[in-house]
C-alpha cells in the first residue's frame, strides 16, 4: 500500500513533475472502444450544474432529452406528477443518467425497475461508493436487465473561485463489467471517460469521500465554521485537519488492497488528472488541510455521504477482514449527529451484493 504520508511531504514535488508520464495515478483500464450514437436519447434525472451540463452537451450532439427535477430527498414519487414524469422520460430512454444524491438511487432503483428498457445504460454521476453495485443488484439480480454504470466523481469540477472545468480522463465502471469500453464509447459526446475493469474500483476511488465527508461533518456540528471558503485548517489545527484526512484515506486504501485492488492515492491521483500549475490543486485539494468547506453547509453533504460513502465502505471493509477504525468512527459520529443508524439504513454489504461471497455478486452478471 503506498505510504500517504509521504506522498503529503513531498507534494510540491508531485506537483512539479509531468502528469502526463506518470502511469501510477491511471486506473487500469480497457482498450477503448465503440463510437457515439447520433440517435440516443437521454432522460436525465436531478437538478443541479451536472444536470444542466448534461443537457447542454447531449442537445449539442443531437441527442433528444428528457429533463425530470429531482432536488434532493426526492425520488421520483415525490410531489405532484413527479412518478408520472419518471416513468415517461425513462421508458423511451436509451440513457438515463440519475444526478441526484446517492442517498436517492435505491429509491430509485425501485421505480426504474418496472420501465427502464432492458437494453438501456442508467447512468450514476457519480455513485459514490458502491453504487452502481446497489442499483445492479437492483435492478440485475438474476443477471439480466439494463446496464448499469457509474463515474467515480463528477466530470465536471468547480475549482473555488474558478469557473467549472472538464475533469479528464474520469473513471467508469459498469455492470456487467466487459460492458465498459462500449458504454464510455457512446457516453463520449457527454464526457471524457476511461473504463475500467470494475465497480468496485470506482466505487473506493470515489473522491467525494475523502473531499467532502470531513469539512461536511465539521460544518454540520459547527455552524460558526461552516462558511464557504473556510478550511479545515481554520477550523481545526493544520495537524489535526491532515491527520483526520490522511487517516480516513489510509483506511480506503487498505479496503483496496485487501481486495486486490490497484487504487492510487487521491492527491496523486489528481495531480496527474488535473495536472500543473499548482494552484489548480491547490483549490481543488488543498493539499490536505486546506480543504474547503463545501458550499452546501446545513447537513445535506454529510446525509448523503454517510450512508453513500462511510458506511459502505466499512461494510466494505468488514469482508476483507480491514479495521477501518477511523471511517468506524467518523460514521458512529455522523450517526450520533444525524440520528439515524446507517448500519441499517446505509448501503450494506447485502445492497452491494456481497452477502453470499468476498467478491460482489454483481459484478460478474
Amino acid at each position: 500500500m503506498a505510504d500517504y504520508g509521504s506522498l503529503v511531504s513531498n507534494l510540491s514535488g508531485l506537483l512539479s513533475s509531468d502528469p502526463a508520464g506518470s502511469t501510477a495515478a491511471r486506473p487500469p483500464a480497457f482498450a477503448p472502444q465503440a463510437t457515439p450514437r447520433s440517435s440516443e436519447r437521454l432522460a436525465i434525472l436531478g437538478d443541479d450544474v451536472v444536470a444542466t451540463s448534461l443537457r447542454a452537451r447531449a442537445e449539442a450532439a443531437g441527442w433528444s432529452v428528457d429533463s425530470v427535477t429531482l432536488f434532493p430527498g426526492q425520488a421520483g414519487g415525490e410531489g405532484p406528477g413527479l412518478g408520472e414524469q419518471c416513468v415517461l422520460a425513462v421508458s423511451r430512454a436509451t440513457v438515463v443518467a440519475i444526478t441526484t444524491p446517492a442517498t436517492s438511487h435505491n429509491t430509485l432503483s425501485v421505480l426504474l425497475r418496472d420501465c427502464v428498457p432492458a437494453d438501456a445504460i442508467v447512468l450514476l454521476v457519480p455513485g459514490q461508493t458502491g453504487g452502481a453495485l446497489e442499483i445492479a443488484h437492483s435492478l440485475r439480480g438474476t443477471g439480466e436487465g439494463p446496464t448499469v454504470a457509474e463515474l467515480s466523481w463528477r466530470p465536471w469540477a468547480s475549482l473555488g473561485a474558478a469557473a467549472v472545468v472538464d475533469v479528464p480522463a474520469i473513471p467508469l465502471a459498469t455492470v456487467p463489467a466487459e460492458a465498459a469500453p462500449a458504454v464510455a464509447g457512446r457516453l463520449a459526446p457527454l464526457f471524457d471517460a476511461v473504463p475500467v475493469l470494475s465497480a468496485l474500483w470506482t466505487g473506493l476511488h470515489a473522491p467525494d469521500l475523502i473531499l467532502r465527508t470531513i469539512p461536511s461533518l465539521l460544518a454540520a456540528g459547527v455552524p460558526d465554521h461552516g462558511t464557504p471558503g473556510r478550511s479545515l485548517g481554520e477550523i481545526l489545527s493544520r495537524q489535526a485537519a491532515r491527520g483526520m484526512v490522511t487517516a480516513l484515506e489510509l483506511d480506503r486504501l487498505a479496503v483496496a488492497e485487501a481486495f486486490d485492488l490497484d487504487l492510487p492515492p487521491l492527491v496523486e491521483w489528481l495531480a496527474a488528472t488535473l495536472g500543473t500549475p499548482a494552484v489548480r490543486l491547490e483549490v481543488a485539494l488543498g493539499p490536505l488541510a486546506d480543504i474547503q468547506v463545501p458550499e452546501v453547509t446545513d447537513p445535506y453533504w454529510l446525509a448523503d455521504l454517510a450512508p453513500s460513502g462511510l458506511a459502505p465502505l466499512c461494510a466494505l471493509a468488514d469482508r476483507v477482514g480491514v479495521q477501518a477504525r477511523t471511517a468506524r468512527g467518523l460514521l458512529r459520529l455522523a450517526e450520533a449527529m444525524l440520528g439515524n443508524d446507517y448500519e441499517l439504513g446505509g448501503r450494506s454489504a447485502e445492497a452491494m451484493g456481497l452477502a453470499a461471497s468476498r467478491q460482489p455478486t454483481a459484478m460478474a452478471a
